[in-house]
């Protein structure tokens, strides 16, 4: 099995969008739902992918390909853009941001974050995930970030196993309560893996 590497094209869009949108594990439901009539969250989330217009572009995914299709994928950007922007505030509305407010501030300055990572489950535990976490460790150095960081749910039990591996520590709970779109339980964790060589 060959699996390689590369940073995403347009045409994968749709497909990172849908892998963004199952690894947010309701997050990104919560927020979109039932604001376009006749598009799912995902075609959204697509949709800004291929304007290209800021931080949250394809062009800011690396996707794992294996035969032509796409496996895998990670998506990072500087930490500086996880916040709440004028843009979310125009367009989600006020009452779905104050819900997920602790989400948006629990940041790590100087920072590559890491908004989403996703392996599909029929080709996990092969060092995907992890083979991924390393290209976006050299996107980090190469961008002179002092660290990696992600938020992840608490009761992803194998994600945090994973970023522990890889050298991640918690550094904040974040409060993230459960709800009908959002079934999980414990809230999140800040994690930061501080890079050596920045």
């Amino acid at each position: 099995m060959n699996i390689t590497f590369q940073t995403a094209v347009e045409n994968d869009s749709l497909v990172i969008a849908d892998m963004i949108n199952f690894a947010s594990g309701g997050v990104v439901e919560f927020l979109f739902h039932d604001l376009i009539t006749g598009m799912t969250p995902a075609q959204m989330i697509a949709f800004s992918l291929k304007e290209d217009k800021n931080y949250h572009t394809y062009k800011n995914a690396i996707t794992a390909i294996c035969d032509n299709i796409i496996i895998g994928m990670i998506m990072s950007y500087s930490s500086e853009f996880h916040c709440i922007d004028e843009e979310m505030r125009a367009f989600v509305p006020r009452e779905r941001i104050e819900y997920m407010k602790d989400i948006y501030e629990s940041k790590v300055d100087n920072s590559l974050f890491i908004d989403a990572l996703f392996v599909d489950l029929k080709f996990r535990n092969r060092n995907i995930g992890m083979n991924l976490l390393v290209s976006a460790k050299d996107k980090a150095i190469n961008n002179y970030f002092k660290s990696l960081s992600l938020i992840v749910l608490a009761d992803n039990v194998a994600a945090i196993k994973l970023y522990e591996k890889f050298g991640f520590k918690i550094i904040k709970n974040v409060d993230i309560k459960p709800c009908e779109l959002i079934p999980h339980e414990g809230g999140g964790y800040l994690m930061e893996c501080k890079l050596i060589n920045s």
